[in-house]
């Protein structure tokens, strides 16, 4: 979770995205952005959340 500054110097949440793993090194992917809504990546974390709930 990212959180920033608006242009009234209001904290806001402005981004939202998790660590992916991928040929041992870890990457970030946003998931949502306050500028750009949803990304692609949204689908990986509902599925991950999915399956953590079914435990």
């Amino acid at each position: 979770m990212h959180v920033a500054r608006d242009r009234s110097g209001r904290r806001r949440v402005s981004e939202i995205a998790m660590l992916r793993r991928a040929d041992r090194q870890v990457r970030v992917a946003t998931v949502w952005h306050a500028d750009r809504g949803v990304a692609d990546e949204i689908t990986e974390l509902r599925r991950l959340l999915s399956n953590r709930d079914a435990a």
